[in-house]
């Protein structure tokens, strides 16, 4: 299985994204954020996955 990592500015810039979404709603900011975790687990897992330009 393939491992992913955030850079500090990806974590930054998720962070406040996340609590710009939490002020209008903090289930879909919890939800927004699984679903990132979840896609980069994916690539990370499958990293050719995807559709190839050429």
């Amino acid at each position: 299985m393939g491992t992913y990592s955030f850079s500090d500015a990806a974590l930054a810039d998720l962070d406040e994204i996340c609590a710009s979404m939490s002020e209008i709603n903090p289930g879909l900011a919890i939800r927004f954020f699984e679903k990132v975790r979840d896609k980069c687990r994916q690539f990370a897992q499958f990293p050719n996955m995807g559709k190839t330009y050429s």
